[in-house]
């Protein structure tokens, strides 16, 4: 949110979390892992472009055209 200029996502208790949010929204909050890239890296001798997803989002980021008048904080 940072990187948008946005607010920070609200932070809520399990138990909130539970009773507020679809069952597939609930698992991809709490128990969804990231991807595992090793299997490309041994088998294709693949190199991910950026050290993590953090500097990929801003590469990305500074990629796009600005616009005028336009917010990240929708």
């Amino acid at each position: 949110s940072r990187l948008l200029q946005a607010p920070a996502p609200p932070v809520i208790s399990e138990e909130m979390a539970r009773t507020n949010l679809e069952p597939f929204s609930l698992y991809f909050a709490t128990q969804q892992q990231g991807a595992i890239n090793q299997k490309a890296r041994q088998i294709l001798g693949w190199q991910p472009r950026y050290s993590n997803w953090h500097a990929g989002f801003q590469a990305m980021l500074a990629a796009q055209p600005k616009y005028s008048g336009f917010s990240a904080a929708l």
